[in-house]
């Protein structure tokens, strides 16, 4: 039901095996007499050594990784948001300003996408001459500027200048040192690097296109505008930061460098890449347009461009693995003559919705090589030094194709803008306008929950409706950014343990961990209770400002106690008024979907932890301890600062005079729920927590150790997904009854008979997917059984238990591999394990026999023993 952000017992790695002598010299370098230094120009991260090779890092290191990750993101929240623009384009075509020419609206959009590219030759060359961080944060300050500024704007030219030119030129500055990141960190792998990174933009898009148009829906265009804007000012203020270069610009005395156009490919580039935007973005602007005229709705439209952004995100990605093997120009053109080949005959002939989709499934997958393929090729074919500016230049005439193409592509739609009359329709959707504008984000100061100010609508939004998948995700991200980072402990603990306090016993070492996770689940009882009583964005507001803070005072703690005052309690505390809001929200939104739901949600954890796996024993490896809590700090500060803000409820909480409920406690089902718990969290993390300490023993190193912790990561997100699936066809008590009876059947055999690495990766993979429906199902289990009223309290008060059973768990399997192992195997411990899990098994089948018999007794039905083993619960 909770998710651990540590693994504490991890711990026992170093006392376990001797570090190797490589291992001593990393000693050395990641000792306190390791620096970093900043090159202002380059944004590079140096060492000081005499080695002046070490200035500069090898391609392909996995520290290349992070910026590259960061590239993603930054892609996911800037054009993320401008691929769901045609979203905006409808609702102003259709609702906002229905009797204003497509044509003049068509600028808003033009000039985003066209001021993007055009102005990279002088963000470009800026980029390359002041660095790549300074130049983003000057694009994240227009960005958000040209939002907020649009959120004010009631006329069609205030948008174009805000929405059209002011974010147009904001992303320019984000973009031109996006684009030039990823292929100069690789060689080898540089198309799937380049592919992975703007991938994001796809991968944005199908969150902001669902999400903006249920703002839209429920907010009108400002307030969603303005959301826009602050999540884009949190997210790129953070991956700013990871803005690191490998290659240090040449120095020059100019800004511009054009020494690339005295070749021909460049003017080759130059003139594909000037092709292919004036034909690329039709399809992007106008499908919603086109789904309009064959009787669509706007949701159709929408459900087009979620659609079309999937496919994207997966041709992209591909596109890169594809032109790592075959050549990047190969590629490219094989994909460009397949896009002519599937979009004219299936757009030209479209009669229904249905073709639609296909051409957007099929579009999306091979049309946006070209986005990820020509950094490449600009890479391979010039001084990677003045990546940026050749970029910049090149995309000038990207910029001129999409201006050209919008000209002579916008369209006037003549009688009627879904096929009814015109007049009828005018009027119908100036109704609508008034209607949604009404909507604003009124708040009960106990509820968090969205009311409409025209009181003849629901105050409650309906189970399963599409607003509800706002929150959710939400939790997602933010559960990413969190609980990834605290899932990534094992690295700390192993970092800890070999590097800053060798000669700190485990067991000291081992409560800065333990102690995270215990405070985080034992304090969830007050802080589920404060999050019914105050709301649940004020509640998770207060672990946003402790969570960020424990990060940067343990980033100044040279002592274990220190150490274990701020990364252990305090990030503990913080941990559990962002868990006990987070962990209610999607139960409460949804009824068909809920296991779904909440499985996608708690997957971010998973998610997080495969990302700051690789990222935190990078920066761990390049900047030392303390750099490295800062930047998480920063990251866990701007990532959940946004979130907070769509942390909406759909029920709101009854009114109570007291801080605490303990009504559910009077209910047997409680305590075995409870009992469960407990006896799940004593077992279920010592894999998590020992599988670094297994790899040593066999001869393993620590990176090992991370890899397996990726492996198990990668497992528990599709694990967690897949068993909120699984449990709303067949039932969350006994999907969750299998999931233990198989982590029990795969943990114990696996574990004890490994004698190499090769089992270990088949345990964390199976045990990864396996065991952790737990997590996803027990929320629902509680919802279901206790209504959402007060679902925050009652997840508080079972976690409690859950807390108690991690404390017990990481003491006890301490000892038995101290006492009983020798330090040597794993085989007590995991008998211990496996016997807490099958334990809670046991307890899962005493609820389930309980719930059903309750349920027919209700329902005055016998029960017999077919209907016992076929009943759905």
């Amino acid at each position: 039901m909770t998710e651990s952000p540590a693994n504490p017992a991890l711990n026992a790695i170093a006392a376990a095996s001797t570090v190797s002598a490589s291992e001593s010299e990393s000693s050395k370098r990641e000792s306190p007499e390791f620096k970093e230094t900043v090159d202002d120009n380059s944004n590079r991260l140096e060492t000081n050594t005499d080695d002046p090779q070490n200035s500069v890092r090898p391609p392909d290191c996995a520290f290349g990784w992070i910026p590259t990750l960061a590239v993603m993101i930054n892609n996911m929240f800037t054009f993320g948001a401008s691929n769901s623009y045609g979203v905006f384009s409808t609702y102003y075509l259709n609702i906002k300003f229905p009797d204003t020419p497509a044509t003049t609206l068509a600028w808003i959009g033009t000039f985003i996408t066209m001021l993007m590219l055009s102005c990279s030759v002088v963000t470009g060359a800026l980029a390359d001459k002041i660095g790549y961080r300074p130049t983003a944060y000057i694009g994240t300050v227009l960005c958000t500027a040209a939002y907020i500024l649009a959120s004010f704007s009631d006329e069609v030219w205030q948008l174009i200048l805000t929405q059209g030119v002011l974010l147009g030129i904001g992303a320019s500055f984000i973009f031109a040192p996006s684009t030039s990141i990823a292929p100069q960190w690789f060689e080898k792998h540089r198309g799937l690097a380049s592919g992975v990174a703007v991938s994001g933009s796809s991968l944005g898009g199908l969150w902001f296109t669902a999400a903006t148009q249920a703002m839209l829906d429920s907010l009108g265009a400002k307030w969603t505008l303005r959301i826009l804007g602050f999540i884009t000012l949190g997210v790129t203020s953070i991956m700013n930061l990871l803005y690191f270069r490998r290659v240090p610009p040449k120095p020059r005395k100019r800004l511009f460098e054009f020494g690339a156009i005295k070749r021909l490919t460049f003017w080759l580039v130059s003139l594909e890449l000037f092709s292919v935007y004036t034909g690329y973005w039709a399809l992007t602007f106008y499908i919603g347009t086109t789904a309009r005229l064959l009787g669509g709705s706007m949701q159709d439209g929408s459900n087009l461009l979620l659609v079309l952004n999937a496919g994207s995100a997966v041709g992209r990605v591909l596109a890169g693995v594809v032109a790592d093997k075959f050549g990047n120009i190969n590629t490219l053109l094989v994909s460009l003559t397949l896009t002519v080949i599937i979009e004219m005959p299936l757009w030209m002939k479209a009669k229904t919705i249905a073709p639609l989709y296909v051409l957007c499934v099929l579009y999306g997958m091979i049309s946006p090589t070209f986005i990820s393929v020509n950094p490449v090729i600009v890479a391979t074919q010039f001084d990677p030094s003045m990546l940026a500016s050749v970029m910049g230049m090149a995309n000038v005439f990207s910029g001129i194709g999409v201006l050209t193409a919008d000209t002579n592509t916008s369209i006037e739609i003549p009688d009627s803008r879904d096929g009814a009359n015109p007049q009828q329709t005018s009027n119908d959707f100036k109704k609508d306008s008034s209607k949604i504008e009404r909507w604003d984000t009124t708040h009960s100061e106990d509820s968090d929950t969205f009311v409409s100010l025209d009181h003849s609508e629901r105050p409650i939004r309906p189970a399963d409706c599409a607003f509800g998948w706002i929150p959710t995700l939400a939790v997602m991200i933010n559960y990413m950014v969190i609980f990834g980072a605290s899932n990534s402990y094992g690295v700390f603990s192993t970092y800890y343990l070999n590097i800053k306090f060798p000669n700190t016993p485990a067991t000291t070492l081992a409560w800065i961990g333990t102690l995270v996770t215990t405070l985080m689940l034992m304090c969830n009882v007050v802080t589920g209770a404060l999050a019914d009583k105050i709301g649940y964005r004020r509640t998770a507001y207060i672990g946003t400002v402790l969570c960020t803070t424990a990060y940067i005072l343990a980033s100044f703690s040279d002592k274990v106690w220190q150490l274990i005052l701020t990364q252990g309690a305090l990030l503990g505390i913080g941990t559990s008024f962002l868990y006990a809001p987070s962990i209610s929200i999607p139960p409460q939104w949804f009824e068909k979907h809920k296991g779904m739901a909440s499985g996608i949600a708690i997957a971010g954890s998973s998610i997080g932890g495969l990302w700051f796996t690789a990222a935190t024993q990078a920066m761990l490896d390049s900047l030392g301890a303390k750099w490295t809590l800062r930047v998480l700090g920063f990251i866990t500060f701007g990532v959940t600062s946004i979130m907070n803000l769509l942390y909406f409820r759909r029920v709101p909480p009854k009114p109570r005079k007291n801080l605490f409920d303990f009504a559910a406690a009077k209910h047997l089902t409680f305590w075995l729920i409870a009992l469960e718990v407990f006896a799940m969290h004593t077992g279920f993390w010592a894999i998590t927590f020992y599988i670094g300490t297994t790899a040593r023993l066999l001869g393993g190193s620590m990176q090992d150790g991370s890899k397996l912790l990726l492996v198990l990561n990668a497992g528990n997100a599709i694990g967690r997904a897949l068993a909120g699936v699984v449990a709303d066809r067949f039932g969350n008590i006994n999907t969750m009854l299998v999931s233990i009876i198989l982590a029990v059947i795969i943990e114990m055999p696996l574990w004890i008979s490994a004698k190499s690495m090769a089992p270990l990766y088949v345990l964390c993979a199976l045990y990864g997917v396996v065991s952790p429906a737990f997590t996803s199902l027990n929320p629902v289990i509680v919802a279901i059984q206790f209504g959402p009223d007060s679902l925050a309290s009652v997840i508080g008060m079972t976690n409690q238990f859950a807390g108690i059973g991690v404390l017990t768990g990481n003491l006890s399997q301490g000892a038995i591999f101290d006492k009983y192992d020798k330090r040597e195997q794993f085989t007590n411990v995991t008998i211990f394990s496996g016997m807490f899990i099958l334990f809670a098994g046991f307890i899962t089948f005493v609820m389930r026999t309980h719930i059903v018999r309750r349920l027919y007794r209700k329902e005055d039905a016998k029960l017999t023993l077919k209907k016992y083993l076929l009943q759905k619960i």
